[in-house]
């Protein structure tokens, strides 16, 4: 079995990975990886916890349990501009190269890409479950029962960011980005 938490970053991934490899122990091997492919894993007898903000390339196996995290590219981009500069280089390849600290051309021209990544996730059909980061740590029942192993989930921390983009700034992306009320796509 694969469990995927997958994202476009900044929204809640690695609190989520981290919970689960805590809760799995040993029954799992977890990874990050910076590119994902599924036929990178061919030994079905391994359980594998993979964690990625890369697109989905291409379908998955019945037993892999993909949860797809994201939040409005306002929240992310606000998140991401009070990251480390170290963070914003490793993590987004056009960052200092066509973005450098600009956050309203970050939303408005999507330079983090999170439109790409969502659209590569949803357009897959493969049951995966959308959850997005204000529902995230109410989900502990939905996602024990999706992965067929219970846990809990921390409390929701308040995130740590201090700018300001206006709303308007990033409607053409949110348009095109589901409401929490989606969260669950059968696929």
């Amino acid at each position: 079995m694969r469990i995927v938490v997958a994202s476009m970053s900044r929204c809640g991934s690695t609190a989520l990975f981290n919970c689960l490899k805590d809760q799995l122990g040993n029954t799992f091997q977890s990874m990050y990886l910076k590119k994902y492919h599924p036929l990178h894993f061919i030994d079905n007898d391994l359980n594998y916890l993979i964690k990625t903000h890369d697109v989905c390339r291409m379908g998955e196996n019945p037993e892999t349990r993909v949860i797809y995290l994201y939040d409005s590219p306002y929240a992310v981009v606000n998140s991401f501009m009070s990251q480390p500069e170290q963070f914003k280089i490793d993590g987004f390849p056009n960052f200092g190269k066509n973005y450098i600290s600009d956050e309203v051309s970050l939303v408005n021209n999507d330079g983090l890409g999170l439109l790409n990544n969502y659209l590569s996730w949803v357009y897959k059909s493969l049951g995966i479950m959308f959850i997005h980061y204000n529902m995230l740590f109410e989900s502990s029942d939905m996602i024990s029962e999706y992965i067929g192993y219970g846990i809990v989930l921390p409390e929701r921390q308040p995130r740590k960011t201090s700018i300001n983009i206006k709303p308007s700034c990033y409607a053409k992306l949110d348009e095109i980005i589901s409401s929490p009320e989606k969260m669950l796509t059968d696929g």
